[in-house]
């Protein structure tokens, strides 16, 4: 993975470390992390990575409320990689439907070569 001078000055990873935003009323999480994403796709600018951890992964996953928002930005250019341990953890690898599995070794040298980062 190497980036030139440039490309990781301008770099930009979304992390989603929870399958919803906040911390409080689950129901009202689930709703605000739909809408975040939405949002992020619409004004944002495209994240290079968009990193899923912890039960994060979920949002990946069939059945997930929010698979639309990360193909929208998949499909404008964003690496979106889902932690292979957590998938492991909540028996739902094989219900992956947006992105790829990766491993915690290409998760945190994606952290520490990315010049800003968006964590929910």
């Amino acid at each position: 993975m190497t980036q030139t001078m440039q490309d990781k000055k301008n770099s930009l990873t979304l992390i989603l470390s929870q399958d919803r935003m906040g911390h409080g009323d689950d129901v009202l999480g689930s709703i605000l992390i739909k809408k975040f994403l939405k949002t992020f796709g619409d004004i944002a600018p495209v994240p290079s990575y968009v990193l899923l951890y912890n039960s994060g992964v979920k949002l990946a996953t069939e059945g997930s409320e929010v698979l639309g928002e990360l193909k929208v930005l998949e499909s404008k250019g964003a690496t979106v990689l889902n932690c292979g341990t957590c998938l492991d953890h909540f028996n739902s690898k094989d219900q992956l439907r947006v992105g790829s599995v990766s491993t915690m070794h290409e998760i945190v040298g994606i952290m520490a070569g990315t010049a800003r980062t968006v964590q929910i």
